[in-house]
């Protein structure tokens, strides 16, 4: 990932260099020690020592600058898949002839800024997924604008508000970030800064692509799926350098390797992969080598492979700044060793399998939609079928799949907060203060017309695509692309057919018979998914030292979040094996890590075996 800063003066009046290199300066730990930087009049701009070139990120022309990072597939200047990558200098062509109207027009990934000198006018432009990160702070007549949150942010001043979504294990809606004073650039949107104030224009979002409720898959939709994904593998590939996937065994991953072994062998253009890279996890139904032996051994492609890393596992560096306290963010050690790992044998773009769990892989939400639209007699089919796969009573899996789904919201938003609580180390002061009850996925989830809750529950896990994205410490100085997230694909699948996608213990199925033939049988055929809750149980007993660091004074305690004796009990329970809100506590205590890591304070002390470890956990199969 290509980092930057800029600024732009909106009354015209000169930027304060001083403080532009100073905060440079402060932030040399994600800009470099030699970052290039550009300071004019009433705009500036500071791009990462990690860019490819400053010419690949920063263009100037016909009164106009375009500063951010590209890596864009298609749009109204660019020829059909296949063409060079776009250009910021067709961004400011496009912005020049069409407006804003044809910047909407782009596919891909990518994050700008662009500043329009006789106008006094700046436009900020994000991806409509999400992949490519966009913040924004405005300081009286200056607006600031960065891929890292964390540049942005004055101090270690906190938004309590956005905290206690995080802490309810949910995300800030808008745009709010956990910093105070620094917004998020909401994916699909477009802001517009003038000397007269800001506008937003949303040039795409998720609800838009209204799903078909009744019919069934079709051989158009699955040769439409196979064509789009096979131009997704086309346009993801084409940065320069050596061309690696993850690979978990799961039907994406295993898809995307084996689509791209299948268009090298048939097409000279097409880029074969030099590696794979897989997350082993021994423990439960975590570990997944069978699925990944057979895609391996189907196309003949090298497996390196990570075992066994534990959540807080510390690999002897600090850790990383990132700009958002998720789970994630706790096996930070593996994903440096992920990175390692493939730049160090030539890798310099890696394909992720992230992406169509939110779009194909849908809930069971959809039966109560199919009676209020009119198709009871369907909706009664369907509710027989997944009782008799899933071996349970008709009547009490339809009572719960749909006649509850028919009822009034609040009366389902009360049951729901009755149902569950806020995590029991949540302070009733602060619960009752940010009505954090309402902020629990459980009441989130019930949002929704009648007749549309299924689409509009989908629209919204998709709009919330941007907090699954994997980032730094992954992507510094390593690309990563998601062909599940290439635009058109997407659009396509989000107006199938319900029973296009789903089917009692097969989800994802278009995308199953669109691979058929090239992703192996072993793999298609599968119901079930690995998982790591048995690896997150075995995190507590073996990372005890540094769990129990956490609870010792922690931070979100000073805050006003958490009772700390009341966390300390739990993370005790979860030691010996209990498994309750393990998952809330879990969200909790990566909340509170990444708040140690932003003052510096983590990992706590000195591991000197750490190096050691490190080794040990990678092999090559």
């Amino acid at each position: 990932m290509a980092d930057f800063i800029a600024w732009a003066s909106l009354s015209g009046a000169p930027l304060d260099a001083r403080a532009i290199k100073a905060l440079q300066s402060r932030h040399s730990a994600i800009f470099g020690e030699r970052p290039q930087v550009n300071i004019g009049l009433t705009f500036a701009y500071v791009l990462g020592n990690g860019v490819r070139s400053e010419s690949a990120h920063v263009a100037t022309q016909y009164g106009r600058t375009v500063v951010g990072d590209f890596l864009i597939d298609g749009g109204p200047t660019t020829k059909a898949i296949g063409a060079p990558v776009t250009t910021p200098s067709d961004i400011l062509f496009a912005h020049r002839t069409g407006g804003p109207t044809a910047i909407a027009q782009f596919i891909g990934d990518f994050a700008f800024g662009l500043w329009c000198e006789p106008d006094r006018v700046l436009l900020a432009c994000r991806d409509a997924l999400g992949v490519k990160p966009l913040y924004f702070r405005r300081q009286r007549d200056v607006v600031m604008l960065s891929s890292r949150a964390v540049a942005l942010a004055d101090s270690e001043e906190y938004d309590l508000d956005a905290l206690a979504y995080h802490v309810a294990s949910t995300f800030p809606p808008d745009g709010q970030t956990i910093f105070r004073d620094v917004r998020m650039v909401v994916p699909g949107t477009m802001l517009c800064f003038s000397p007269r104030g800001m506008t937003a224009q949303t040039y795409w979002n998720a609800a838009q692509f209204e799903p078909e409720l009744v019919g069934d898959l079709t051989e158009h939709h699955v040769e439409e799926c196979r064509t789009l994904f096979f131009d997704a593998l086309r346009a993801t590939t084409r940065t320069a350098g050596g061309l690696w996937a993850e690979l978990s065994g799961g039907i994406d991953s295993s898809s995307i390797v084996s689509g791209v072994s299948w268009l090298a062998r048939d097409d000279p253009a097409a880029r074969p992969l030099d590696s794979t890279i897989t997350y082993v996890d021994s423990l439960a139904r975590g570990d997944e080598t069978d699925f990944v032996d057979a895609v391996t051994a189907a196309w003949q492609v090298s497996n390196h492979r990570l075992r066994d890393y534990n959540l807080w596992h510390d690999d002897g560096e600090r850790a990383p700044l990132t700009d958002t306290p998720l789970v994630g963010f706790l096996f930070y050690a593996r994903d440096r060793a992920i990175r390692r790992i493939v730049t160090s044998h030539g890798g310099a773009l890696l394909l992720s399998g992230v992406g169509s769990d939110q779009y194909l892989a849908a809930s069971n939400g959809f039966f109560a939609d199919l009676i209020v639209n009119g198709h009871p007699i369907r909706a009664i089919r369907a509710l027989a079928q997944w009782s008799i796969a899933y071996r349970k009573s008709f009547w009490r899996y339809a009572y719960g799949q749909a006649v509850l789904q028919l009822l009034p919201r609040s009366w389902r938003a009360r049951r729901a907060r009755r149902r569950h609580r806020p995590y029991s180390w949540i302070p009733s002061e602060f619960v009752k203060r940010y009505n954090v009850a309402d902020r629990m996925p459980s009441v989130r989830l019930l949002a929704g017309a009648p007749g549309h809750q299924w689409h509009q529950r989908t629209a919204s896990e998709m709009n919330h695509m941007t907090f699954c994205i994997e980032r730094e410490p992954l992507t510094d100085g390593l690309a990563v692309r998601y062909p599940f997230l290439h635009r058109p694909l997407v659009e396509f699948a989000l107006r199938l057919p319900i029973f296009a996608r789903v089917q009692p213990y097969l989800t994802k199925r278009v995308l199953r018979e669109a691979m058929s033939g090239i992703t192996p049988e072993l793999v298609l055929r599968r119901t079930g998914k690995g998982t790591i809750g048995a690896r997150m149980r075995r995190s507590y007993q073996q990372e005890g030292a540094r769990v129990h660091a956490l609870c010792e004074t922690p931070l979100l305690a000073e805050l006003g979040c958490v009772d700390s004796i009341t966390l300390a009990q739990t993370v005790q329970r979860a030691e010996m094996g209990q498994k309750q809100n393990i998952v809330g506590l879990t969200d909790t205590l990566a909340i509170e890590t990444w708040l140690r890591a932003q003052a510096g304070a983590w990992p706590p002390g000195d591991d000197s075996q750490a190096a050691a470890t490190e080794q040990s956990l990678v092999t090559l199969a």
